[in-house]
């Protein structure tokens, strides 16, 4: 059992980790006091050691993702991010191309905003 579970040399983790993997069968996997009482097999054991192991792990997952989901929105380079600077860029734009045409056409829409 000990090659299997290295961890287990040390006897304050041994028995530590052990009562949570009987806890661990009895309320998950549905074990009877019984059946891990005669529990023997070290193939069995290394398998509920690694299932609670594992249940532990994914039970801290939704922390971590919850936090990556809160990521502020990024904006692309060159682009504005305020309906303000669309308005600004657009403006100017307009103006751009009435100075270089000259056309009514274009003071026009300079005049309108578009």
């Amino acid at each position: 059992m000990l090659e299997r579970l290295p961890q287990w040399r040390d006897e304050d983790v041994r028995d530590a980790e052990r009562q949570e993997v009987i806890k661990y069968a009895q309320r998950r996997i549905g074990f009877s006091e019984e059946e891990i009482a005669n529990a023997s097999d070290a193939r069995a054991i290394e398998l509920l050691y690694k299932a609670w192991k594992w249940d532990n792990l994914q039970e801290k997952k939704p922390v971590a993702k919850k936090r990556t989901q809160k990521a502020p929105k990024m904006s692309k380079s060159g682009k504005p991010t305020t309906k303000k600077q669309v308005a600004n860029r657009q403006r100017q734009k307009s103006l751009d191309r009435l100075n270089s045409e000259g056309s009514i056409d274009a003071a026009v829409k300079y005049l309108m905003g578009q």
